[in-house]
């Protein structure tokens, strides 16, 4: 399986997504995690996860990313067609209502069904939810790109973005963040990758 996460963004030094990536075993079980984390940038996000993807062949992918505003872990069923934010990349680029890929489909919805990952999550005490979207910025953009070619090329290997709140370092003394711990968000990732891999096998 193939997880990435973000570097930090925005002036930071973290990003919570590279936090639990950096948690994460080898091994779970009999499953081989590779792990990879992938640039704040739209123009250079996708050809560095190609880079990462095209080493092997995976049975599922789960992209990461961080957000700062969300209480729980966000599964995201959809990635939109549309970079939109005012906030600029770490090349220092942003984009207005501009579409990722010209002429592509408004939208991509992840194959898998979300709600047996959430009530798996759930059992294990973890908060989550699912979103229907997923931003405007890179997070989104990669996860359109990704499914765009899987969709394509691969379509037997699942993918999944979820987007993980603030660390709570990152939380101390902002009162719009909230946050989870990286434990816990580290348990989720790795719940989340056995209930992706139970739904997959049984398809």
């Amino acid at each position: 399986w193939l997880l990435t996460a973000f570097e930090p963004f925005g002036g930071a030094t973290t990003n919570a997504s590279r936090e639990v990536l950096s948690q994460l075993p080898a091994r779970l079980g009999d499953l081989e995690l590779r792990t990879a984390t992938l640039p704040v940038a739209y123009e250079r996000v996708f050809d560095a996860f190609l880079e990462h993807f095209r080493d092997e062949a995976f049975a599922g992918v789960l992209l990461l990313g961080e957000a700062k505003g969300r209480r729980q872990l966000s599964l995201e069923r959809y990635a939109h067609n549309l970079k939109n934010t005012l906030q600029a990349d770490n090349d220092g680029r942003r984009f207005e209502e501009a579409p990722i890929r010209a002429g592509g489909p408004a939208a991509h919805a992840t194959p898998l069904s979300l709600r047996p990952l959430l009530d798996a999550l759930w059992r294990e005490g973890i908060p989550a939810g699912i979103s229907h979207d997923a931003g405007g910025y890179v997070c989104n953009t990669l996860y359109y790109q990704v499914l765009d070619y899987l969709q394509t090329n691969e379509p037997s290997i699942p993918a999944l973005f979820v987007h993980v709140p603030a660390t709570p370092a990152q939380a101390a003394g902002n009162a719009a963040y909230s946050s989870l711990s990286t434990d816990l968000a580290k348990r989720g990732v790795e719940v989340l990758i056995q209930a992706m891999r139970a739904q997959t096998t049984a398809l």
